[in-house]
């Protein structure tokens, strides 16, 4: 089980979210400024078997969901604005712990080295 609460490094300072929820496959945690912002993480695992190549997968997630309070006005009657991001690893039975932790490293190096030059901006600019 993963620690209660996560702490995820934000800007300087420190989300800290507390378990909200807890079942066999999943977690749920939750910080909540109350008229200002909600955070979410949420992970997630499962399993499914592929009938085009038969083979059996492990599928897990995390997520996070940030919602902001926002004012309403006559043009925007929204109230909030929100983002989710989130990370996925799939993989068959045969592959190691090994080659999965890999294989993550490199994406989150890619992405960590990518902040300075503008990976996000080139992201929502729809850039491939």
């Amino acid at each position: 089980m993963f620690a209660d609460p996560i702490v995820i490094a934000n800007n300087g300072a420190s989300l800290v979210l507390p378990r909200v929820d807890a079942a066999s496959k999943a977690g749920k945690y939750m910080s909540v400024v109350p008229g200002t912002s909600v955070d979410e993480f949420n992970i997630r695992n499962s399993s499914y078997y592929s009938k085009t190549d038969k083979r059996s997968y492990d599928r897990h997630n995390i997520e996070l969901v940030r919602t902001t309070t926002i004012a309403a006005t006559a043009i925007s009657p929204e109230t909030f604005k929100k983002v989710k991001v989130y990370l996925v690893i799939e993989h068959d039975s045969r592959i190691t712990l090994a080659e999965i932790q890999s294989a993550a490293d490199q994406v989150a190096n890619f992405v960590i080295a990518a902040k300075n030059p503008g990976f996000v901006q080139k992201l929502v600019n729809n850039e491939g």
